[in-house]
C-alpha cells in the first residue's frame, strides 16, 4: 500500500512520463520534467520507497525469448533503479527465460552487441571482471544479488572502502544542493 506523501509538480510530471512509457530512460525523464538526472533519480527512488511506483517492468514476449531474438541488459531503460539492476534478472526469468538465459543476457550478449571482446565471459586473456556469489543463481535467479566478492581486471574490489567513499561523496553532494 502506498504511503501518504505530498506530490509536487515535478513528482507529477515524473509519474506522467512513467505512465506514458515505463521504460523511459532516466536522462529523458529528467529532461522532460526540467531536472538534472541526480535529483530526478532521487525523486523516483522516493516515489518507489513510498509505494507510489511499485515496479517498472520490461515486457518480454515469451515467443521471442526462445526464437533467437537477442535480449540484453541495458542501463538506460530504467527497468530498475540504478544500483538495483540485478532485479532485472528476476523479471527476465518471470517472463520465460531460464536463469542461464538471463545471466547470458546480462553478461555475454551485451558485450558482444557492443563489440567489447574483453568483457562478457571469463576466459584466458580476457579482462577477468566477475563476481563471486554466496549461492547458485541457476537454482534461484535471486541469488544474483547475494554477492560475496567482486573482481575487476582480476583484482578483488575493496567493496566496503568504496561504499564508504561513495556514501561520503553522496552526503557531501546532497548537502550542497
Amino acid at each position: 500500500m502506498a504511503a501518504k506523501m505530498s506530490l509536487d509538480s515535478f513528482d507529477k510530471k515524473i509519474l506522467d512520463c512513467l505512465q506514458d512509457d515505463s521504460s523511459m530512460a532516466l536522462a529523458e525523464i529528467a529532461r522532460r520534467v526540467g531536472l538534472s538526472t541526480t535529483p530526478c533519480w532521487r525523486r523516483i527512488n522516493r516515489l518507489q520507497e513510498a509505494g507510489i511506483i511499485r515496479a517498472r517492468v520490461a515486457l518480454l514476449e515469451r515467443k521471442a525469448v526462445n526464437a533467437g531474438v537477442k535480449i540484453a541488459f541495458g542501463t538506460d531503460i530504467g527497468v530498475c533503479p540504478f544500483g538495483r539492476n540485478a532485479r532485472e534478472f528476476n523479471f527476465m526469468v518471470q517472463n520465460g527465460m531460464t536463469p542461464m538465459q538471463a545471466i547470458v543476457a546480462g553478461t555475454r550478449t551485451p558485450a558482444r552487441i557492443l563489440g567489447l571482446d574483453q568483457l562478457g565471459t571469463v576466459a584466458a586473456g580476457k579482462s577477468a571482471d566477475f563476481i563471486v556469489l554466496n549461492a547458485n543463481p541457476l537454482d534461484n535467479i535471486a541469488n544474483t544479488r547475494k554477492i560475496n566478492r567482486v573482481y575487476l581486471r582480476g583484482q578483488e574490489v575493496p567493496r566496503a572502502a568504496m561504499a564508504a567513499k561513495w556514501q561520503a561523496k553522496f552526503r557531501q553532494t546532497a548537502s550542497a544542493q
